[in-house]
């Protein structure tokens, strides 16, 4: 690098660490790998996992209060009482409790150390991603002290979240919430265009950047270094992965339905596998699920660390991969908002997708980059069982088949769209570079 070269200093922030199983961790994990690359010195404030963790090489890691477990306990009770009254409960009520969500506890703790890092690094401007949203508070507090620009990163929308389940009042405050730390903000990312569209239009004087989430370099590298298993021809079985965990609206119901229908019918055979976490929620939730539709034994729950080599060999063991984009009860368009973090890595297998998802950006992203896919775009046990039926007839004619595309791998790594966030820090930075690390 040249000497004479000016750096920017930038606090980075985000409620989950480097070495999360969690999609929260990755974008910002790989943003923090590749803003040296543009000029950016980044310091990287998280959460530690255990206790006495040491800071790294520009991660520090900070003490975060879990109550999840005491909000659960105390949730769990309060169901088992109604559900003796016969009283309907059909939500963690306890967390409304909690403004803006269960993580605010973290914020002293992220303050002290953040203000901390910026003093003694002379930093030039402030990066948090949500959620939690109770980071995003954080953020505004820390613009409020040191008049830092601010930069906030929406991985998912905040009043517009179609999952958020909370009481009316809840709400409201959020919403309150959000349009005063929005008044306060430099920049908005949003990972979606229709996501960056909504905001625009109740924030018009926002400035805004749509940044997809990507495809990680080491997951990359470990596609090129991967060797497909080769398929028996008298091995009649699909072979279903899912890679990512169920919760609300974004489950596989209808799926499971449907597998077990055609199943049960003799027209087809199949696997479901899912990597899972050990004792996770999403562990629990789906093999009491694949219970529920009698189509345990046809699951294989793995347990892997995340890693991208771990990753890939699970993929290569599947012929057809399982994105869920919720259906919601008044059929609005939830996928229009959102689009699942592991698409872009699942197009960069190459591998055919099931889609079940609404018409929005995400089918649109897929049918842009893949040739070889499937959509069910609407809530329908006949347009599902149809589906399966053509994809399996497909991997009996040998037509399933992997289908890369070059183009993809140009427009989403993350590499590349690192430079779309340091244009977000030269640009709200102007003036005031800092000095050279």
């Amino acid at each position: 690098m040249d000497a004479n070269t000016i750096m920017i200093k930038a606090l980075l922030i985000g409620y989950s660490p480097p070495d999360s199983k969690g999609v929260g961790a990755k974008r910002i994990k790989n943003f923090f790998l590749h803003l040296r690359e543009y000029n950016i010195v980044p310091f990287f404030v998280t959460k530690r996992t255990k206790k006495g963790q040491k800071d790294e090489k520009n991660i520090f890691y900070t003490y975060a209060p879990d109550i999840s477990k005491i909000v659960n306990l105390i949730n769990g009770v309060i169901s088992k009482i109604c559900e003796f009254l016969k009283i309907k409960y059909e939500r963690n009520y306890v967390e409304d409790l909690f403004i803006p969500d269960i993580y605010i506890t973290w914020i002293p703790f992220c303050l002290q150390k953040s203000l901390n890092l910026i003093k003694k690094h002379n930093v030039s401007a402030v990066f948090v991603t949500c959620g939690p949203f109770s980071a995003a508070l954080t953020g505004y507090i820390l613009k409020k002290i040191t008049k830092l620009p601010l930069v906030l990163d929406f991985r998912d929308t905040w009043s517009f979240n179609p999952y958020v389940r909370h009481s009316k009042l809840h709400i409201v405050v959020i919403k309150y919430l959000e349009r005063v730390i929005l008044k306060e903000v430099d920049y908005l990312i949003l990972n979606t265009t229709s996501a960056e569209k909504k905001y625009k239009e109740k924030y018009p004087n926002l400035k805004t950047k749509r940044i997809y989430n990507g495809i990680p370099d080491d997951f990359l590298n470990a596609l090129k270094n991967k060797t497909t298993e080769e398929r028996k021809k008298e091995d009649k079985i699909l072979r279903i992965g899912y890679f990512g965990i169920f919760y609300g609206e974004r489950n596989p119901k209808l799926l499971f339905a449907a597998l077990k229908k055609l199943y049960k019918a003799g027209e087809i055979d199949f696997t479901f596998s899912m990597p899972v976490s050990s004792k996770s929620f999403g562990e629990k939730y789906i093999r009491t699920l694949a219970d529920e539709y009698g189509i345990k034994n046809k699951c294989k729950f793995i347990d892997y660390k995340n890693e991208a080599r771990e990753v890939v060999g699970a993929i290569e063991k599947t012929d057809l991969l399982y994105l869920k984009q919720g259906f919601s009860k008044n059929n609005s368009n939830i996928g229009g908002l959102a689009i699942a973090a592991k698409t872009f890595e699942y197009l960069a297998t190459g591998y055919p997708i099931l889609v079940e998802a609404h018409e929005g950006e995400q089918v649109e992203i897929i049918k842009k980059y893949s040739e070889n896919s499937f959509y069910v775009t609407e809530d329908s046990m006949e347009k599902m069982e149809e589906t399966i039926k053509t994809i399996y007839q497909n991997l009996i004619s040998g037509k399933l088949l992997k289908q890369t595309n070059e183009k993809l791998y140009q427009d989403f790594r993350y590499s590349k769209l690192t430079g779309e966030v340091a244009e977000v820090f030269n640009e709200v930075t102007a003036g005031q570079r800092g000095k050279d690390a």
